[in-house]
């Protein structure tokens, strides 16, 4: 809510309730907001009971209102028109996420292709959340697919190394019979 004040006969403003401490705002001074009949002291509006300061040392008086009262501010005030942009609502159930997969991807078998599965699943349920609901199946589909790469290459993998260590056991196997 905006707020004007009287300052020595001027009319001042709009502030906000917390602007109004540095304005020096003290009980008697005059205030209108939007929605009242007459400008009214300060002390009179349980809203601004935290802003209200004392009067400095010495006091002053506050001023006297011009013959006739005040009138509404200048121009008046329209509050600024604020839309709430619409959310989209999610046009299905959540994706499938991936994640625990990703995991079995990166810890078992090939730890790059886990890692880049596991940052895509990850994102699936925050998109959805966020009514993204186009971004979130397309990151289901990318975790989906680093999950099936990670598979095949851990598969690879251990297939070369199964090749790898039955050779190995036939050269032994032919250097113990040769004496060697």
């Amino acid at each position: 809510m905006k707020y004007f004040i009287s300052v020595n006969g001027q009319q001042q403003g709009p502030f906000e309730e917390y602007e109004l401490m540095s304005q020096g705002l003290t009980p008697s001074t005059l205030v209108w907001k939007e929605g009242m009949a007459s400008w009214v002291p300060a002390s009179t509006l349980p809203e601004l009971a935290a802003y209200i300061t004392s009067a400095p040392v010495g006091g002053y008086a506050a001023p006297a209102a011009p013959a006739g009262g005040y009138a509404a501010p200048v121009g008046g005030y329209a509050a600024p028109a604020y839309v709430q942009p619409p959310v989209q609502q999610p046009t299905g159930p959540m994706p499938k996420t991936y994640l625990a997969e990703s995991i079995g991807i990166m810890l078992c078998c090939c730890q790059i292709f886990g890692i880049i599965g596991l940052v895509h699943a990850s994102g699936v349920s925050s998109a959805y959340n966020a009514g993204r609901y186009a971004e979130a199946e397309q990151k289901s589909q990318d975790a989906k697919k680093w999950v099936k790469y990670g598979l095949i290459a851990g598969v690879v993998q251990y297939l070369l190394l199964g090749i790898f260590y039955f050779v190995y056991f036939f050269i032994l196997i032919g250097a113990a019979a040769s004496g060697y």
